[in-house]
């Protein structure tokens, strides 16, 4: 095998575990991100519930205290 084949061996590998190395970032990249957009959509849909139920319950509660107190 020629010095220039054993070269370009070498560099092939040497880019091959380079790769594997980029993908296994990339994938836990990703895995990170996705639970991050789970969890934000989750907190949305929680604050979503909250400003459709609890927020119309508080200003009626508001409304019926600032009606029973004297000002």
């Amino acid at each position: 095998m020629s010095s220039r084949a054993a070269d370009y061996g070498y560099k092939m590998q040497s880019f091959q575990g380079q790769l594997t190395e980029c993908l296994g970032n990339f994938r836990a990249i990703d895995s990170m991100l996705q639970e991050t957009l789970i969890g934000l959509q989750n907190n949305g849909n929680r604050a979503e519930r909250a400003l459709n139920t609890q927020a119309p319950f508080i200003t009626k509660q508001l409304d019926e205290s600032s009606e029973i107190l004297p000002t």
